[in-house]
């Protein structure tokens, strides 16, 4: 690793808790937080770094039906996926009768269900993840800066939309879209950044940096 990319390292962790310091001035608390406040002002302090353009992906369209008195109601359902290619990635879905109505309430779903996915030189992971939902299973590896993307065309769409270039993903088990979505959407909720780990064992960011450097656990 370079110098200029420690560096970058000790500025990314300097900007977050500098922004959590101000946040945390502002409400009048102190530094005494309980653990759902810590995470509130965390997520400000996140979003604060990942604002951008949003990107819109609709993944899928299909046909359901609705259940009234007399008889159903053919509605349309549409599963689609937003993120500013920035760290802010979501998914929703939305049922209407028109098509074009079912896209809107899914786009504006998704916008509700964001989550913030800290990237590895602002492209890559900083570890292997796993997620599942009922029988799917989606494996994503971390991979060095600059190796490319390497997914399937439904995972794909996540990963650019949440800004992660640098990734091999690997699926098992049914490939119903809706299955594979939440899978990937479990395994990146367990993402955690070095800041993250650094706090947590109460190590310094340099050598936990110098750890993953050396593939030392």
């Amino acid at each position: 690793a370079t110098d200029w990319e420690k560096d970058q390292v000790y500025k990314n962790a300097e900007s977050v808790d500098m922004t959590m310091q101000r946040l945390t001035q502002e409400r009048g608390r102190g530094e005494n937080l309980d653990s759902v406040e810590a995470e509130e002002l965390n997520q400000e302090a996140m979003w604060g770094e990942n604002k951008g353009p949003w990107m819109e992906n609709l993944i899928m369209v299909d046909q359901v039906q609705k259940v009234v008195p007399g008889g159903t109601v053919p509605r349309f359902r549409a599963l689609t996926v937003v993120g500013n290619i920035n760290g802010a990635v979501g998914f929703g879905v939305g049922k209407a009768e028109d098509i074009q109505d079912a896209t809107e309430k899914s786009f504006r779903n998704a916008k509700k269900n964001i989550i913030i996915v800290d990237r590895y030189f602002g492209r890559a992971l900083y570890h292997d993840l796993y997620g599942k939902h009922n029988g799917c299973r989606v494996w994503i590896y971390a991979r060095p800066v600059n190796t490319e993307l390497r997914a399937g065309r439904i995972t794909a769409a996540i990963m650019e939309a949440a800004g992660i270039m640098d990734a091999t993903v690997r699926i098992d088990g049914p490939m119903n879209p809706y299955s594979v979505v939440r899978a990937t959407f479990n395994a990146l909720s367990k993402h955690r950044s070095i800041v993250h780990h650094a706090r947590v064992r109460g190590r310094r960011i340099l050598s936990l940096y110098r750890q993953r450097e050396l593939g030392i656990n």
